[in-house]
């Protein structure tokens, strides 16, 4: 499913025309269920401002409302 949760969170940024971030955890939980990261935030044109493929990162990213 990460394939389709990088496409939509680029598409939720184009259709409302406005950022959006998606986080997600990476590793392993407590139960054996795996999680990629693909940690990320858009701008209104769907073009990636920041993006953290598998590992465990801090990511920092400006957001300008005058862009909008």
């Amino acid at each position: 499913r990460i394939n389709a949760w990088d496409a939509l969170l680029k598409a939720r940024a184009i259709e409302n025309l406005s950022y959006a971030v998606g986080v997600n955890r990476v590793g392993q939980d407590g139960n054996g269920i795996p999680y990629s990261g693909h940690s990320g935030a858009y701008n209104f044109k769907g073009e990636t401002l920041v993006f953290s493929e598998d590992r465990e990162d801090v990511l920092y990213v400006e957001l300008d409302a005058a862009s909008l």
